[in-house]
């Protein structure tokens, strides 16, 4: 579609502020856009640090296709959300808050989404961080029945979403709404490096209101290995990677994790790479549902006969 990324800005100032709809001009510039390739960063994140992290990714995602047009047929969309407040060096305290800005971002998106498509089919791939897959989540569960908006393939790195709410018959709901929008297949990419999901995201959703979880453990963080593990559900291992590895633009770990992060999510998305790119990143193994739920089975039988 573009080699130029677009924006969905639903945030009301580019530090702190609320979740607001998108402006119109922004829907505009969508024009007539059939396929959406949504970027959505994670917690703490002003709009000048999200340009930074989508800047990490896109010249990555250059780089492994080897022209700008990295997602041939796709418009890529930067969406910002307010994910942080704007009380300098306090902002990092602001974790309960950006989860109730993060539940209604999700439903400003799938707003901006229902109305863009206008009845017609509209095709969605999204790559989330942190937080910007709770985002993600809300999004699939504010969609309505029988959407036109078709969400396709999705990525999530590090995603800061507690595995508690992935299983059926949770408040959020997210089990049910995963199935109700037919999606393609996700693939999630975790690190259990991750200090920021091992420690820092636990004991924020605990104190946080509403039904959270009492020390949670994070989809980014490990495995989520359950019974009820979607067959379409990918995962990976991102070995060694810290909460910020991921989008690829922290020149400490851009060659190692981001690389990886990167070329894992552009195969997922089936995305054309430049053969000789591929050479020096390492490869993890990609485990499906079934793989997943097998090993679920495994724990579970141990445990009982133990």
């Amino acid at each position: 579609m573009s080699a130029n990324s677009l924006s969905l800005t639903l945030r009301s100032k580019p530090a702190g502020g609320d979740p607001v709809p998108p402006k119109p001009e922004e829907m505009s510039k969508l024009g007539a856009a059939r396929r959406l390739l949504l970027l959505v960063h994670g917690y703490n994140n002003d709009q000048k640090n999200a340009t930074i992290a989508y800047d990490g990714f896109e010249e990555l995602q250059r780089y492994f296709a080897d022209k700008e047009d990295y997602a041939p047929g796709e418009q890529v969309v930067r969406v910002f959300w307010p994910s942080d407040a704007d009380w300098g060096i306090a902002s990092v305290l602001f974790f309960m808050g950006a989860i109730g800005n993060a539940e209604e971002s999700g439903r400003l998106l799938a707003e901006a989404l229902e109305s863009h498509a206008g009845g017609s089919p509209l095709w969605v791939e999204v790559v989330a961080h942190s937080l910007g897959c709770r985002v993600t989540y809300e999004m699939l569960a504010a969609l309505p029945a029988e959407s036109p908006v078709q969400i396709r393939r999705v990525v999530f790195f590090a995603a800061a979403v507690a595995t508690s709410m992935l299983e059926p018959g949770e408040q959020q709901d997210f089990d049910n709404a995963y199935y109700c929008s037919d999606i393609e297949a996700l693939l999630s990419l975790y690190s259990g490096s991750d200090m920021v999901l091992s420690m820092a995201f636990p004991i924020g959703s605990t104190l946080a209101p509403g039904p959270q979880g009492v020390f949670p453990t994070a989809l980014g963080h490990q495995l989520w290995a359950s019974l009820h593990t979607p067959l379409t559900f990918y995962q990976s291992e991102n070995s060694g990677a810290g909460h910020s590895d991921y989008w690829g633009w922290r020149e400490k770990t851009r060659e190692t994790k981001g690389k990886f992060a990167n070329l894992t999510a552009r195969n997922f998305l089936r995305f054309a790479t430049a053969g000789t790119r591929r050479l020096g990143v390492r490869d993890s193994p990609v485990r499906d549902g079934v793989e997943v739920r097998e090993i679920a089975s495994r724990s579970t039988s141990g445990r009982s006969t133990g």
